[in-house]
C-alpha cells in the first residue's frame, strides 16, 4: 500500500491482528512486535500501532515507522485539537469526516461526524472545508482518506491526528453507543 509517496507495506508486514473480533470478523487493531497490543479504539483492517511509539518530537524518533508516520505528517495540513473543539463551538461551517467503519463510527465519535463515503467525491463542495479523522495518530484511515480528497482536487482539507482517542483524552463529548 503507498499513502502518497509513502509505502507502507514493510511496516504492516511487522503487526498482526489482534484478537477481538467483531460481528463480521475484521480485525480491530494490530499487536506489535513483541505482543504489546494497542490500546485503545482499533482502526479496522489499517496499520495502528501502541501509544508508546509516539515520541514527543522528532529527536525522539528512531524507527521505520516513526520515520514514516513523520513524513505522512508533514505532507498534510494538520488541526490540533483545540483547534477542533474551537471550530465545533463556534458552529464553524466545515465537514467532520470519521474515516472508520460503521460498527466503530456506531460505538464512537467526536460530536457532529458523518461516516466516509465514496460518495462524498461527487457530493460534498471541492472547495468547501472538510477534516477526516480516525481513531488515533497511529491510524492510517484518515490518512488515506485525506490523500483521496487532495487527487481529486478538493481544495480545503484537513487532518486531525489524534483521532478519537485523543479528543476523548481530553475529555470532550463523545457521540456514539459507548461514549464515557
Amino acid at each position: 500500500m503507498t499513502v502518497g509517496n509513502i509505502a507502507t507495506d514493510a511496516l504492516e508486514a511487522r503487526w498482526k491482528p489482534n484478537s477481538r473480533k467483531p460481528e463480521n470478523g475484521q480485525a480491530v487493531g494490530y499487536t506489535a512486535p513483541g505482543g504489546s497490543p494497542f490500546t485503545g479504539v482499533g482502526c479496522g483492517n489499517n496499520l495502528t500501532r501502541p501509544e508508546a511509539a509516539f515520541p514527543q518530537n522528532a529527536l525522539e524518533r528512531s524507527s521505520l515507522a516513526d520515520e514514516i508516520f513523520a513524513g505522512q505528517d508533514a505532507l498534510m495540513n494538520t488541526i490540533n485539537r483545540e483547534e477542533l473543539k474551537q471550530k465545533l463551538d463556534q458552529r464553524a461551517e466545515f465537514t467532520l469526516v470519521n474515516c472508520l467503519d460503521e460498527w466503530m463510527f456506531r460505538e464512537k465519535r467526536i460530536p457532529g461526524s458523518i461516516r466516509f463515503e465514496k460518495a462524498f467525491f461527487q457530493t460534498l463542495n471541492p472547495k468547501g472545508e472538510i477534516i477526516v479523522y480516525c481513531s488515533n495518530p497511529g491510524c492510517t484511515a484518515s490518512v488515506m482518506v485525506y490523500h483521496q480528497f487532495v487527487e481529486r482536487g478538493f481544495q480545503n482539507v484537513w487532518h486531525y491526528p489524534g483521532g478519537i482517542a485523543d479528543w476523548e483524552d481530553s475529555g470532550y463529548p463523545m457521540e456514539g453507543e459507548l461514549k464515557p
